[in-house]
């Protein structure tokens, strides 16, 4: 059972070099664009590492919250979209992703702290106008967070899920074959196994 419950927990970690994001200072449309790297600190002390890219003029700012196994480079599949309507883009790893510290992932639960953090930054930082695009866990953590800050303008969903504990039993179902009937059996050993390992409740 543990070694299933690392399969949620622990994913594939994508290690990068931060020379992948590109120059800190590029032109898009003849505007020069600038990159800050950074890190802040989540709520459990973790170091998240951060990039924030900036466009002359902007009218606001997306927070882009990448998927399970992701990482910040996940953004730049964005940026122009974003620079080109003269809006801010702040992409970071989430904690247990990327390059930030940690060693486990939540699938949302956790990570909505993280937006948490990086919204409390970019507040600080002067942005007023802030949008969240999410992807997969990054799209959970989005919603999560967003439900709870009506000062959020906008939260592009791509490939949320509505469960996670429907998820698993689609996984377990499909991926390790084991009937409905099992299923059901081991979802209730699972979500214990979870708790006990990651911290936090399926349901």
């Amino acid at each position: 059972m543990d070694s299933i419950a690392n399969i949620l927990l622990r994913p594939r970690r994508i290690r990068y070099s931060t020379l992948q994001l590109g120059p800190k200072s590029f032109l898009v449309d003849n505007k020069k664009f600038q990159r800050k790297d950074l890190h802040i600190r989540n709520t459990r002390g973790l170091k998240l590492k951060c990039s924030y890219f900036k466009a002359p003029n902007s009218k606001g700012c997306v927070v882009y919250c990448h998927g399970n196994s992701g990482n910040r480079l996940e953004a730049l599949s964005v940026l122009a979209v974003a620079l080109k309507s003269s809006l801010n883009v702040f992409c970071f790893d989430f904690s247990g992703a990327g390059l930030s510290e940690g060693e486990k992932v939540s699938l949302g639960y956790f990570e909505q702290e993280d937006v948490k953090c990086v919204v409390a930054y970019l507040r600080w930082s002067g942005e007023r106008r802030l949008g969240l695009w999410g992807r997969s866990m990054g799209a959970v953590a989005a919603l999560l967070y967003a439900s709870s800050d009506e000062s959020v303008s906008f939260v592009v969903a791509d490939s949320p899920f509505a469960s996670l504990e429907l998820l698993c039993s689609d996984v377990m179902h499909k991926h390790i074959r084991l009937p409905s009937l099992l299923v059901r059996f081991f979802i209730g050993r699972f979500r214990k196994k979870v708790m006990q390992l990651g911290g936090f409740d399926l349901r």
